[in-house]
């Protein structure tokens, strides 16, 4: 963001950067007690943007930072394409991966992982915009493996079964859940609409998961 936003200082006609990331991942609350440090990431929080837009405005340039799907699933944000053919063929050639390298020397050919998070939110989100999997290649594709896997293979889904259950039993947690990692506006529409964001996220990972574990 702090290079972007300096070279749009020497630019003419250009002051607002928009940072396009789902609103679940921004958020990225906890799933379980261990998810600490580098696990919970907020490089898109909205209380991360808004000291941007702080500092911006302190230094008294005319630039802002901004979030256009901080209250859309990865899944909502897909099904609103416009040209969804084209998106699905290009979902089959991009990477979402965290640990790809990783997962390219354990396959011995480039694909990703198909169990860190960001590989379970997209995978998610392409089967509930277009009912069905993506065509990317991962290392691991059985839910049903990965979730009986006791090593770190299975860790991201079993914290997301985690997370899941509980907000299944208890929905109204939601409004708590997203201050885990950081202030927000006090906003009472804006603090409602992104609790609604969050549970659709894990609501749109449960679905996902139900549907596949046994195909």
């Amino acid at each position: 963001i702090g290079y972007t936003l300096f070279a749009m200082n020497g630019m003419d006609n250009i002051n607002e950067l928009l940072v396009p990331e789902n609103g679940l991942i921004a958020l990225n609350v906890p799933l379980d007690e261990t998810r600490v440090g580098s696990f919970s990431t907020r490089t898109t929080h909205p209380f991360y943007l808004s000291l941007w837009n702080e500092l911006l405005v302190g230094l008294g340039l005319n630039l802002s930072v901004k979030n256009p799907y901080w209250n859309k699933t990865k899944g909502e944000m897909a099904a609103e394409c416009l040209n969804r053919d084209r998106l699905m063929d290009a979902m089959g050639k991009s990477y979402s991966c965290s640990s790809v390298n990783n997962a390219n020397i354990r396959g011995g050919h480039s694909q990703h992982g198909g169990h860190c998070l960001p590989c379970i939110i997209r995978r998610a989100a392409m089967y509930h915009a277009f009912g069905k999997n993506d065509p990317s290649e991962y290392l691991y594709s059985d839910i049903a493996a990965i979730e009986s896997n006791r090593d770190l293979v299975g860790e991201q889904l079993r914290s997301f079964q985690y997370a899941i259950q509980k907000l299944k039993q208890n929905p109204n947690s939601k409004e708590i859940m997203i201050y885990k990692t950081g202030p927000l506006d006090s906003d009472e529409m804006y603090l409602k609409e992104l609790s609604e964001m969050y549970y659709r996220g894990l609501m749109e990972v449960d679905q996902w998961i139900q549907d596949n574990r046994e195909n």
